[in-house]
């Protein structure tokens, strides 16, 4: 019997010692007792209860249920919910086997009947005529009190199905006239669409995540909604064959985040189960962010980590202030193994405006064409000599002189590393202090050339000299190196002339983790080297593992460990402050933190010659993995990128095992702060030599190259500062301003200003590194363009007098699509929004419309003739095609913006034809928005073949003829 008293196998005995209950509904939890009954009727007390929760059957689940009325047949593929309470499904049109309904949202134990919630808009009067059955039916799952028909309780909907991982998306919306709700759904207790408020024109939202289920129940819920209105749901698994589709765990901004800055980029955390982001996947439509309010396409740039995890979008100019935005990764981006990712879509809504801009400084770009945009520059230094140094990707030097105007000769090939070593990672170069431009003197460090399955030990430090500095040879050799991108990074002379090397961790968290080979740290990764160059009789062996006996902390060792812990920090930057500065860049969610393993003789080599702890041996509830592979704990969270003011035997919070150093950057305490890992047992203290930041850039924003500022040039107004570029988010140069040392200041930074705010610094493509030439301000920018465009270099020259009052034009979409019925009425308005990003007002002297089928396109309204500042304006476009077939024009704006004064946006239609064929209407493949009543009572669905077009355009058609039918 159940614990209620009541006999399961009613009023006969059990004979058998065994039971089947046959009205247990998977995903639900029973308890059960036995009561044994003699022959004269006696009972004894009941046995030891004994819990059981049946689950549904392992395997592959692919489960659509459409949310409806009882009368309506779903659509194909789909499964019928009218709101029945949660149990096993027997209806038809309802599966066979499956458990799913509807549980009090206050109360998950008690079932919940929403039957009469459900509604078709098609067969409402006004019918809506949406085309798409899964979005003209709906069930409430908060209806509100005011509403005449239905059940007024909040409801959950539940679906039993074994636990694992799921990929699941949700529409809501309404088809009727109704827009007065405010839809959320959560998923496993965690937000799917957050406060989604319709438009009559945006009457729908779907997305889609990868959700946990470890309960047997798959729940979605509306709490924190209004009137959420549920369309349909498709679940499923989220592993193919044995094969775990990547996906998206967390994106910045957060779906529904509001107030975010107008020169935001977006930044994804992932699940990366088989290995890293495919470079070549990334693209312009397989990445979008798209303005919600007209689906407008936002021109950006795509991009990724050197450890390919992550996917990052940033776009070319502001965004539009208080405007919500759509952020989509379709299926097209796959890992590297070629599994595709799980789509991801969220949204957020800008601020209000975007700030100031610096009126005292601004430089201008300038393109410099004889640079080849085949080379990938990783570092650039001005050398003795006043000649451009460009170290690249594949061991290439290139010196170029420059010009009186900051312009550069052609390049002069240096291919001494090459002719050395074949192709080569090569990204430190600094000249000798003692270097002249008659007597070059050029280090360099360089390592295996790939940077997805390196070599390790392949790093070297080469002295090159010589008038084309033609002579090289190998100082250090056995470098350590990292599986992927992690590498000997910049080099720099110290005032005390040491040469000081940014070695690369080997690990994304301080333990061995899959994504970067099991390659475990060694003793001189992750930190800052110093190297006495005077003291090396070459080549010097500094392998110190695996067959190799180098020991940095043997007394009089040419090579040894000036700070510890910083996992990759791409440049360093002795400052005149005293500081030493570097960047650094912190891993992807999914990096393993290492176990506490106490070795004496090791912990002896730390600074104070032990270590007093914390010692941590056990995280509960994170993944351990365990030897050979590795020994420590996955840590879900992803880590900022910060700048380190290095101090000597300072530890900056990437653990290496082989330097008894544990804990990842702020441990997990009360004084932890922005450094909390909070994956840590509560309490976890910091290691005791933890220094901290200077300044927090925030996540995914892989700040690289960073100089001091020296020139005078704006009355010293940027003097002393320190320039950053952001290779990842923002794509720009941060200015930032240190406190001096001593009584009045730390070193720390005292304020940052955006890229944006100064003009001239800010809509790169990946930039990586940059330098100043001192004898004028001018700075050269490497623009890496890491999604495969073309790689250059940009000076920036200073504008005499600060910002040269000009007006900067910034189109918000770069092609416009349509679809229409020929000879019918104009399509519905599209607007481009025209930006003025410069610091003077935008003059519109024209905006028309030309090229081969002008006359099928016209402007809507009036259009703006003057944009101010910072400011916007919107112009309209409709399509009326007098024929079949595709129609291309351009929409051009002419302005007075000095260096785009003509600009143009393409627009592509495609006429369509409808007729009436018997008692149906037919055309091609979406209903017309104009056809007479009687048509319309007897109208039915078919398509027509494709008329003849290039691929594109069928593609853009399929495209903008689903947006317009769920704008209906």
């Amino acid at each position: 019997m159940d614990t209620s008293g009541t006999a399961l196998n009613g009023a006969s005995a059990l004979t058998a010692p065994n039971f089947v209950d046959a009205t247990a509904q998977n995903g639900t939890s029973y308890h059960y007792v036995v009561i044994a009954v003699d022959t004269t009727g006696n009972r004894s007390v009941a046995s030891a209860t004994v819990n059981a929760t049946p689950q549904a059957p392992s395997g592959q689940v692919n489960i659509k249920v459409n949310f409806q009325d009882v009368a309506t047949t779903p659509p194909s593929g789909y499964l019928a919910d009218y709101g029945q309470a949660y149990g096993a499904r027997s209806s038809t049109n309802q599966g066979s086997g499956l458990n799913y309904g509807w549980v009090e949202e206050a109360n998950r134990n008690n079932p919940l009947s929403l039957e009469g919630n459900g509604r078709n808009r098609n067969t409402a009067t006004p019918a809506a005529n949406e085309p798409d059955l899964r979005l003209a039916t709906l069930l409430h799952m908060q209806l509100p009190l005011n509403a005449l028909n239905g059940v007024r309780v909040n409801g959950a909907w539940e679906l039993a199905v074994p636990n694992g991982n799921y990929r699941v998306t949700v529409s809501v919306g309404d088809a009727g006239g109704a827009i007065d709700s405010t839809h959320q759904i959560n998923i496993e207790g965690q937000p799917l669409i957050n406060g989604f408020v319709p438009t009559a024109s945006e009457k729908y939202f779907d997305a889609t995540a990868t959700v946990t289920v470890s309960d047997g129940k798959l729940t979605i819920d509306a709490v924190g909604g209004s009137n959420t209105k549920i369309n349909y749901v498709d679940i499923a698994s989220a592993t193919s064959g044995g094969i775990v589709n990547p996906s998206v765990a967390a994106v910045r901004p957060a779906n529904g985040e509001t107030n975010v800055a107008l020169n935001a980029g977006i930044a994804t955390d992932l699940n990366l189960p088989n290995g890293g982001v495919a470079l070549n996947t990334l693209s312009a439509s397989s990445v979008r962010l798209v303005k919600v309010s007209n689906n407008t396409v936002v021109v950006g740039t795509v991009g990724t980590s050197g450890g390919f995890d992550t996917i990052t979008f940033q776009p070319n100019s502001l965004l539009e202030p208080n405007t919500q935005y759509r952020f989509e990764i379709s299926d097209g981006v796959t890992d590297q193994t070629g599994v595709g990712f799980i789509p991801f879509s969220s949204t957020f809504t800008t601020a209000a405006s975007s700030g100031l801009v610096n009126t005292t400084v601004a430089f201008e770009k300038v393109t410099l064409p004889t640079v080849p945009s085949v080379d990938k520059y990783t570092t650039l230094v001005i050398g003795p000599d006043n000649r451009l140094y460009g170290a690249t990707s594949t061991g290439k030097i290139n010196r170029y002189d420059i010009n009186a105007d900051g312009t550069l000769s052609t390049p002069t090939l240096i291919n001494t590393i090459r002719s050395m070593h074949g192709d080569r990672l090569l990204i430190g170069l600094a000249f000798d202090p003692a270097a002249t431009a008659q007597n070059l003197v050029l280090w360099t460090v360089h390592g295996d050339v790939s940077q997805d399955n390196a070599a390790e030990w392949s790093g070297k430090l080469t002295r090159l000299s010589g008038v084309n500095l033609e002579a090289g040879v190998d100082y250090i050799v056995n470098i350590p190196r990292s599986k992927k991108d992690h590498a000997s990074n910049s080099l720099a002379f110290g005032p005390d002339g040491g040469l000081y090397l940014i070695q690369g961790s080997n690990t994304a968290m301080g333990a061995p983790d899959s994504s970067w080979g099991y390659r475990p740290e060694r003793v001189l990764t992750g930190a800052v080297l110093r190297i006495d160059t005077q003291a090396i009789t070459p080549p010097l062996d500094v392998k110190s593992e695996e067959g190799g006996s180098y020991n940095p902390f043997a007394p009089g060792a040419p090579v040894t460990i000036y700070a510890r812990g910083i996992r990759n920090a791409y440049d360093i930057v002795f400052h005149s402050n005293g500081s030493l500065y570097a960047p650094a860049n912190g891993s992807a969610a999914g990096g393993n933190v290492p176990r506490v393993v106490l070795e004496p003789a090791v912990c002896a080599t730390r600074p104070e010659g032990s270590y007093s702890g914390p010692v941590v041996t056990n995280i509960p509830g994170a993944t351990y993995t365990g030897p050979p592979n590795s020994d420590g704990w996955r840590v879900s969270e992803t880590q900022n990128d910060w700048l380190f003011r290095i101090v000597e035997d300072g530890y900056y919070g990437h653990p290496n095992a082989k330097r008894c150093e544990w804990v990842l950057n702020g441990g997990d305490h009360v004084g932890s702060g922005e450094a909390r890992v909070s994956t840590y047992p509560d309490g976890t203290l910091s290691d005791p030599n933890y220094k901290g930041w200077a300044f927090n850039f925030g996540k995914n924003k892989s700040p690289n190259g960073a100089i001091e500022y020296k020139s005078n040039t704006f009355g010293g107004a940027l003097r002393g500062k320190l320039l950053v570029v952001r290779f990842s988010n923002n794509d720009d140069i941060l200015v930032l301003t240190p406190n001096n040392l001593g009584a009045s200041g730390n070193g720390d930074i005292a304020s940052a200003q955006e890229g944006t705010a100064v003009p001239g610094f800010s809509g790169f493509k990946d930039p990586l590194d940059l330098v100043e030439d001192t004898r004028n301000g001018n700075i050269y920018v490497s623009e890496y363009d890491w999604t495969g465009g073309t790689q250059k270099l940009t000076l920036l020259r200073p504008i005499a007098g600060g910002v040269a009052q000009t007006p900067n034009v910034a189109l918000g979409t770069a092609r416009m699509i349509f679809n229409d019925v020929a000879g019918g009425a104009a399509s519905a308005v599209q607007t481009l929004t025209i930006q003025n990003t410069g610091t003077a007002a935008l003059l519109i002297s024209s905006i028309t419309i030309g090229g081969t089928d002008a006359s099928q396109f016209q402007l809507s309204g009036s259009a703006p003739s003057s944009v101010a500042a910072g400011g916007s304006a919107t112009v309209n476009v409709v399509f009326n095609p007098t024929s079949v077939g595709v129609k291309g024009a351009t929409l051009n704006v002419n302005s007075n913006d000095p260096d785009s004064p003509a600009t143009t946006v393409t627009l592509r239609g495609l006429g369509t034809q409808v007729w009436a064929v018997a008692t149906s209407l037919r055309c091609s493949g979406f209903w017309t928005p104009t056809r007479s009543r009687s048509m319309l009572a007897t109208a039915t669905r078919q398509t027509m073949p494709w008329p003849p077009m290039r691929r594109w355009a069928r593609r853009s058609w399929r495209r903008a003829s689903r947006r317009r039918a769920r704008a209906r």
